[in-house]
C-alpha cells in the first residue's frame, strides 16, 4: 500500500490538470461606447472574439488605430453601426501583423486614414468580411498573405486601389468596389481590385468607376467569374498568367480594352458581354474588345463583342480556333489573329471600321464565314479588306464576302487555296493573291470595284471554274480593272472560267 500512494497522488494531479484544461475555451469580449478597442484586444487571448457595440442601435465612432497581434475575431454586434476612424491618419485604421494569422474583421465602417490604408494585413489565412471602407488615402484594403478571403465589403472613394491582395489562393468575392483611385500616391495601384498570386478567385464583384482597371490579376490559374465592370478608366479585366478562366462577366464602357489576357497559355474566355469599351483611356494600352495572348486558348462564341473602339477580338497565339462568333461595329478589325494553325470558321463579322477578318500565320484555315460591310471607317494604315490572310498554306473556303471597302479576299503567301467563295460588291479586288502555287477555283466574283481576280508572283498557279463578271466599274486608281489577271510562269487557267462584262 505504501508503494501505491505516490502513484495515486500522481494520478490525482493529472486528473485535476485534465479537468482544468478541458474547461479553458475561447472567450468573448465586449467593447461599449467610451471603451478602448485596443485595450480589449491586448487583454484577449488567442482565438477570442471581440465584439464592438454601437450606441444602442445608433451610430458610434471609435477614434483608434487598431493593431492585432494574435488570432482574434473582431466584429460588430448584430450588424451594428460602428465606425472606426483613424486616430492617427498616417497609419492604417486596422493592422493585422504576422502573429494575427487567421484573424477576422467583420462588419465595420472603416475610414479616416488619409495617409495610409483602411485595412492592412501582413499575414495569412485572414478574413475581411462585410465592412464598408471609404475615404482612406491609400488602398481600401491592402493584403500581403496567403489564403486570404475578402468578401461582401463595400469599398469606395479611397485614394488608390480599392482592394489589393498579394498572395496565393486569394478569394475576392461579392464586393462592391466603386470610384477608387481618383487621388492617392504615385507608384501605387489605382485599380478597383488587384490580385497578385497563383490560384486567385475573383467572383461576383461590382467594380465601377475606378481610375484604372476594374480587375487586375497577375498569377496562374486565375478564375474571374460573374463580375460586373462598368466605366473604369483602364481595362475592364486584365489577367496575366497561364490557365486563366474568364467567364460570365459583364464588361461595358471601360476606358481601354474590355478583357486583356497576356501570357495566357491554355486560358478560357467564355460567355462574357464586352461592349462599348475603349472610347477613352490611357495611351499605349490596348483598346480592343477582347485581347488574348497565349497558345491553345479557348475562346467561345457565346462572348458578345461589339461596338468597341479598336478590334473586336484580338488573338496572338498558336493552335487557336475561333468559330461561331458574331462580331460587329467595332472600330478596327472584327477579328485579328496571329499565330500558326489558326482556324476561323462560321463567324459573322459585319460593320467593323477596318477589315473584317485578319489572319497572320502559316496554315490558316478560314472557312464558311459571313464577312460583310467592313472597312467603311477605321484607322489609316490598317487593312480595309473583307478577309486578309498572310502566311503560307492559307485555306480560304466557302466564305460570303460582300460590300467591304477594299478587296473581298486578300491572301499573301505561297500555296494558297481559295475555293467556293462568294464575292460581290467589294470596293477593290474580288480576290487578290500574292504567292506561288495558288489554287483559285469555283469562286463567284461579281460587281467588285476593281478586278475580279488578281494573282501576282503566281508561278505554277491554277485558276479554274470561277465566275468573274461585271467587275471594275468603280474602284481605286492604280489598281487592276480586269476580269482575271495572272502574273506568273507556268500558270494553268482553264476555259471553264466564266469571264464577261468586266471593265
Amino acid at each position: 500500500m505504501k508503494n501505491l500512494k505516490p502513484i495515486l497522488i500522481l494520478l490525482s494531479f493529472f486528473a485535476i490538470l485534465v479537468l482544468f484544461t478541458s474547461g479553458v475555451s475561447a472567450a468573448n469580449w465586449t467593447v461599449n461606447p467610451g471603451d478602448n478597442i485596443q485595450s480589449a484586444i491586448n487583454n484577449a487571448s488567442e482565438n477570442d472574439t471581440v465584439t464592438i457595440n454601437d450606441n444602442n442601435g445608433t451610430d458610434y465612432i471609435y477614434n483608434e488605430n487598431v493593431v492585432i497581434n494574435k488570432k482574434l475575431q473582431l466584429q460588430t454586434n448584430n450588424g451594428g453601426r460602428v465606425t472606426i476612424n483613424a486616430l492617427d491618419s498616417s497609419k492604417p485604421v486596422f493592422t493585422i501583423n504576422s502573429p494575427g494569422n487567421g484573424s477576422s474583421i467583420i462588419g465595420f465602417i472603416i475610414t479616416g486614414s488619409t495617409g495610409s490604408h483602411g485595412i492592412y494585413v501582413n499575414t495569412n489565412n485572414c478574413q475581411i468580411i462585410g465592412n464598408t471602407i471609404s475615404n482612406n488615402g491609400g488602398y481600401g484594403v491592402n493584403v500581403a498573405g496567403t489564403n486570404v478571403t475578402v468578401i461582401n465589403n463595400i469599398v469606395f472613394n479611397n485614394g488608390n486601389a480599392g482592394l489589393v491582395v498579394n498572395g496565393v489562393n486569394a478569394s475576392v468575392k461579392w464586393n462592391n468596389v466603386t470610384f477608387n483611385g481618383n487621388r492617392g500616391f504615385n507608384g501605387w495601384s489605382w485599380d478597383g481590385i488587384s490580385v497578385t498570386g497563383a490560384n486567385g478567385t475573383v467572383i461576383g464583384n461590382n467594380v465601377t468607376g475606378n481610375s484604372r482597371s476594374g480587375i487586375s490579376v497577375n498569377g496562374a490559374n486565375a478564375l474571374v467569374f460573374l463580375n460586373y465592370l462598368v466605366q473604369n478608366g483602364g481595362y475592364g479585366i486584365g489577367v496575366t498568367g497561364a490557365n486563366a478562366t474568364v467567364i460570365n462577366n459583364t464588361v461595358v464602357d471601360n476606358g481601354n480594352a474590355g478583357i486583356v489576357i497576356t501570357s495566357g497559355d491554355n486560358s478560357t474566355v467564355s460567355n462574357n458581354t464586352v461592349t462599348n469599351n475603349g472610347n477613352r483611356g490611357f495611351n499605349g494600352w490596348s483598346w480592343d474588345g477582347i485581347s488574348v495572348t497565349g497558345n491553345n486558348a479557348i475562346i467561345t462564341p457565346d462572348n458578345v463583342i461589339h461596338d468597341n473602339s479598336r478590334n473586336g477580338l484580338y488573338v496572338r497565339g498558336n493552335n487557336i480556333c475561333l468559330t461561331g462568333f458574331n462580331v460587329y461595329n467595332n472600330g478596327g478589325y472584327g477579328i485579328d489573329i496571329a499565330g500558326t494553325n489558326a482556324t476561323v470558321i462560321y463567324n459573322c463579322v459585319t460593320g467593323n471600321g477596318n477589315a473584317g477578318l485578319v489572319v497572320n500565320g502559316v496554315n490558316a484555315s478560314v472557312k464558311w464565314n459571313n464577312v460583310t460591310f467592313n472597312g467603311n471607317r477605321g484607322f489609316n494604315g490598317w487593312s480595309w479588306d473583307g478577309i486578309s490572310v498572310t502566311g503560307a498554306n492559307g485555306t480560304v473556303i466557302g466564305n460570303n464576302v460582300t460590300g467591304n471597302s477594299r478587296s473581298g479576299i486578300s491572301v499573301n503567301g505561297a500555296n494558297a487555296l481559295v475555293f467556293l467563295n462568294y464575292l460581290v460588291q467589294n470596293g477593290g479586288y474580288g480576290i487578290g493573291v500574292t504567292g506561288a502555287n495558288a489554287t483559285v477555283i469555283n469562286n463567284t466574283v461579281v460587281d467588285n470595284g476593281n478586278a475580279g481576280i488578281v494573282i501576282t508572283s503566281g508561278d505554277n498557279s491554277t485558276v479554274s471554274n470561277n465566275t468573274v463578271t461585271n467587275n471594275g466599274n468603280r474602284g481605286f486608281n492604280g489598281w487592276s480593272w480586269d476580269g482575271i489577271s495572272v502574273t506568273g510562269n507556268n500558270a494553268i487557267i482553264t476555259p471553264d472560267n466564266v469571264i464577261h462584262d468586266n471593265k
